[in-house]
């Protein structure tokens, strides 16, 4: 049973997230790139639908996909100065900011918490199967990033903070 009114917007827009992450995550598999028309369409359509729900523009959620974009960014930044090479893709850092827009502000923590865990889990397993060798290759973090936007994004609007 629903939480919250399980109404037209919410099952569009959480299709279309769907819709978005998944063709997110096999590009970013493929490639290992985000590209930019589906990062943006990701962040339009999330500011749209919490307009329409909220029935105002979600200026905090605005504010908090500043925070987080500035935040990867300065995550990509400084590894980069330490490592001498990026360990963040900048597609990363635009799908975070994108990605926030989604969310509630207090659920940030647990989006990213979600996204890292899950990465974890994914290299783990990899490692397993495949052997040590294989953890020197990148991996995409574009996949893990969606898969927490869609679960706390889940959780928020489907499920009524059920979960988390």
């Amino acid at each position: 049973m629903f939480v919250h009114s399980f109404d037209w917007v919410i099952l569009v827009s959480t299709s279309l997230l769907i819709l978005i992450v998944v063709a997110i995550s096999i590009q970013d598999f493929k490639t290992m790139r985000i590209p930019d028309a589906l990062t943006l369409t990701l962040g339009l359509v999330g500011l749209f639908t919490l307009t329409i729900i909220n029935q105002d523009i979600p200026y905090r959620n605005l504010f908090s996909a500043v925070v987080m974009f500035m935040i990867f960014l300065l995550m990509r930044i400084g590894y980069a100065r330490i490592k001498g090479k990026p360990g963040l893709g900048f597609g990363d850092v635009k799908l975070a900011g994108a990605s926030a827009i989604w969310i509630s502000p207090w659920f940030l923590s647990s989006f990213l918490f979600i996204a890292c865990i899950s990465c974890i889990v994914y290299v783990l397993i990899k490692g397993f199967i495949f052997g040590r060798e294989t953890l020197q290759n990148r991996i995409p973090f574009g996949p893990f990033l969606g898969f927490g936007l869609v679960a706390i994004w889940l959780n928020e609007r489907v499920f009524g903070q059920f979960f988390l």
